[in-house]
């Protein structure tokens, strides 16, 4: 049975006084965590800057997923895994960048074996 988690992903666009720039920030939520991800920083036409906001979207992602709990409780474990996974796809979905989707991919790869 898949448990649907209340995580929703949402993307900022950064305001300048004369006009609307482009998207640079997406918010990642889960209840009453709220986690900020910028990637204005970042080339994220390229591998390395998809990486990198990859990495960022996964540390977020695990705070508004965790805590894990204890070792020993599984069902937290499964409940974490599943909101941590759910929350990284529907962030890359939503950002729909090239770089971001094919460092996704190749993670989901890694992981899988």
């Amino acid at each position: 049975m898949r448990t649907a988690f209340p995580v929703a992903v949402l993307l900022a666009a950064s305001l300048s006084a004369a006009s609307a720039g482009p998207v640079s920030d997406i918010y990642l939520k889960n209840g009453t965590k709220n986690v900020r991800v910028s990637y204005v920083d970042l080339d994220v036409s390229s591998p390395q800057g998809g990486a990198a906001l990859l990495q960022r979207i996964q540390a977020a992602s695990h705070t508004v997923c965790g805590p894990i709990g204890y070792k020993t409780d599984l069902a937290a474990q499964e409940r974490f895994e599943t909101c941590l996974g759910e929350t990284m796809r529907l962030a890359v979905a939503r950002l729909n960048l090239p770089s971001l989707t094919i460092a996704f991919e190749q993670a989901q790869s890694r992981a899988k074996g």
